[in-house]
């Protein structure tokens, strides 16, 4: 494998990592969501920054394939 099919795969790899993460992340917001007020709150955030990790991912992953066509 050349040098360049490598960095491609890493660049995905990076994507998938990233889309990983965010939907880890809402899957715990989710997880979080208690009647507690406390609780609620600090869901409300984890699920928004799950959801900015997966739109994050998507797009870098949109980017690498169109831009780099992987």
């Amino acid at each position: 494998m050349d040098t360049n099919g490598l960095a491609r795969l890493i660049v995905l790899g990076i994507g998938l990592v990233v889309v990983g993460l965010g939907a880890t992340m809402s899957y715990l917001g989710n997880y979080l969501a208690a009647p507690e007020e406390k609780k609620q709150s600090r869901a409300r955030y984890i699920r928004l920054y799950g959801l900015i990790l997966v739109v994050l991912g998507w797009a870098y992953l949109l980017y690498c394939m169109f831009a780099l066509r992987v």
